[in-house]
């Protein structure tokens, strides 16, 4: 019984900090163009203001690509200070070409304005196939939100043209008061890509998985942790500002080539869950194998002892 109970008090524990969550993670719901926010802040839009200061240090991920791959052209497009992403990204040259989907870290400045937090930007549109959907999913990398382009500019968004001069929210977030207390100092806004998941992001980070989930509003895992998409983010709660060494170039997944090889062998944390599983099952059939013998010895031994008193 005091074993049943300590389980629950566990639990119980565990599940406390889901109630300070920054606020729920966006999942799909970004590639709709019909969301809204009228019974309140919803995650299609921007981070919740509910943190313990109105504005904050902050940082997000942007990952390097023609023509956003230098120190300037990627400060230009978040409106941040060049010398600054080159200090934290450890770059001399601020002109120099960085390797395509190198992941850079930009410092700055974010803010409540209304409900939700943001940093902002501006955006000179370059071509006629420009729209609010494909800037925010392809140019700023799910940075930003084709509902909250559309609410922050005055242009429909059948009428984008080439010159139009767009605000552009970024996403950011300040800590709230319980992350506070448990050492978070930063949140660092982080693009997801394909292949990425929960638990290699916090590590690589040095993020607990535990402060990773809560602050996103993560309620449901699965083998590989919650189930996150591209082109969305998540926030991680850092105790340190992030550094460069923790920053890595997005290689494209190698082509399929076999059927047979399962997921989990490109994941060491699943491998190695794998492996606990399947110790438990190995000796869960020892168990029940010794007590089989045990349970025929017995009954061979109440047979003889019958047929002796039969006798």
């Amino acid at each position: 019984m005091d074993q049943i109970l300590l389980i629950l008090f566990v639990f119980f524990c565990l599940s406390i900090p889901n109630f300070y969550a920054q606020q729920n993670y966006s999942g799909n719901s970004v590639t709709n163009c019909d969301n809204n926010d009228e019974t309140g802040p919803s995650p299609a839009f921007l981070y919740t203001c509910n943190g313990r200061k109105q504005s904050c240090q902050a940082f997000l991920i942007f990952k390097s690509q023609p023509p956003y791959d230098t120190v300037s052209s990627i400060s230009n497009l978040t409106s941040t200070d060049p010398s600054e992403v080159a200090h934290i990204n450890n770059i001399t040259n601020s002109a120099e070409v960085l390797p395509s989907n190198k992941e850079v870290i930009v410092p700055l400045i974010c803010s409540c304005s209304g409900q939700y937090y943001q940093a902002n930007s501006s955006f000179t549109i370059p071509t006629n196939d420009d729209t609010y959907f494909t800037i925010a999913q392809n140019t700023y990398q799910g940075l930003t939100s084709y509902d909250i382009l559309l609410r922050e500019n005055n242009y429909s968004a059948t009428s984008l043209n080439p010159g139009l001069i767009l605000l552009i929210p970024l996403s950011c977030a300040c800590p709230t008061s319980n992350q506070a207390v448990n050492g978070t100092k930063f949140l660092l806004t982080y693009s997801v890509s394909s292949g990425d998941n929960v638990y290699d992001i916090s590590e690589r980070f040095n993020a607990s998985i535990r402060s990773v989930v809560h602050a996103n509003g993560f309620t449901e895992t699965v083998l590989d942790g919650p189930v996150i998409f591209p082109f969305t983010t998540i926030l991680i709660p850092l105790s340190t500002e992030p550094s460069s060494s923790q920053t890595i170039i997005r290689y494209p997944p190698p082509p399929y080539s076999s059927p047979i090889i399962p997921l989990y062998k490109y994941n060491k944390r699943s491998s190695n869950r794998l492996y606990v599983w399947t110790g438990i099952g190995i000796s869960l059939l020892v168990i029940c194998f010794v007590l089989s013998i045990v349970l025929l010895h017995y009954k061979k031994k109440r047979n003889e002892a019958a047929q002796k008193i039969g006798k």
